[in-house]
């Protein structure tokens, strides 16, 4: 890859320190600590990719965020390169690697891997990641609703979906059985991206480029779908149901319903649960939900 320093400066005021989650050693649950070197002109924003020194070699990283100071009693080193100079992962999934890194104790690296992996970097990689276009976010200038819908005679059906699908929206299929049976149901609609788990790598890897790109307005996929950029759609739409509820992370399993309360809990999509059959779980843990029935 052709290494280049930007010559657009991002930081305006004087930080010399930034915080980065790298990509292949941590120790802890925390990002490493590094400085910007004296008249480094480049374009620095978080979310970036930058090249750190880990130990006796370089690694990539994710820029978390700014510090004016470096931390006491600690050795910090110089970042060596820009390698992106727009963001790949957006503020909200940021804060997601930082919160599930804490609450399970995960090494911080280890939890990048859910949002970013391997197979992604190295597509990224292979035209130096010029694939990525502007980051763009959905804006409301309304507060994002919270629903559960629950079906009283139904299961759910594309019919029945197509009235919850509003705008750009995200659907959480429980699995690739409810995956396949919409995509026949919903054959009729243009610009959707279906993706069932039995997918390739280098198709996932692609469909997270064009996701982050925005290149479909609507996304089918599973409950792996809450580790993607999701940055440019406005709803996400969990399709309730008892299947597929944990991703497993030896030695933790990791519930995709505490992804989503975590996603909740920062105000950025708008959300609904739909369900024929609720689990109390959800019912509980979701409870200052509007609740609605069909």
């Amino acid at each position: 890859m052709t290494k280049k320093k930007y010559s657009t400066l991002y930081l305006l005021l004087p930080i010399s320190y930034i915080d980065i989650i790298p990509s292949e050693h941590s120790i802890g649950i925390h990002p490493l600590t590094y400085s910007i070197p004296e008249g480094f002109d480049s374009n620095i924003v978080p979310g970036c990719i930058v090249e750190i020194p880990v130990r006796n070699d370089t690694e990539y990283g994710i820029v978390v965020g700014f510090r004016e100071s470096a931390p006491e009693n600690m050795e910090v080193r110089d970042i060596v390169w820009v390698i992106t100079e727009r963001e790949i992962l957006a503020p909200y999934q940021i804060a997601l690697i930082l919160e599930i890194s804490a609450k399970y104790l995960i090494p911080i690296h280890r939890v990048l891997w859910f949002f970013l992996s391997k197979w992604v970097m190295r597509r990224l990689g292979k035209k130096n990641f010029e694939q990525l276009t502007a980051q763009s976010y959905y804006d409301s200038t309304t507060s994002p609703s919270r629903h559960i819908t629950i079906l009283r005679d139904s299961i759910i059906t594309g019919d029945i979906l197509s009235r919850h699908i509003t705008g750009d929206t995200v659907v959480i299929c429980p699995d690739d059985i409810m995956l396949y049976r919409l995509q026949q149901e919903l054959s009729e609609w243009p610009d959707i991206l279906y993706l069932p788990s039995e997918s390739t790598e280098t198709k996932k890897a692609q469909a997270w480029i064009d996701i982050r790109n925005k290149k479909y307005s609507i996304i089918v996929w599973n409950r792996k779908i809450l580790y993607y950029n999701l940055g440019a759609y406005s709803k996400i739409l969990y399709l309730e149901d008892a299947f597929g509820r944990e991703y497993f992370h030896y030695p933790i399993r990791i519930e995709y319903i505490d992804i989503f309360d975590m996603i909740d809990k920062q105000c950025r999509f708008w959300l609904e649960i739909l369900s024929s059959v609720p689990r109390l779980a959800t019912m509980h843990r979701f409870r200052h939900f509007d609740t609605h029935y069909e």
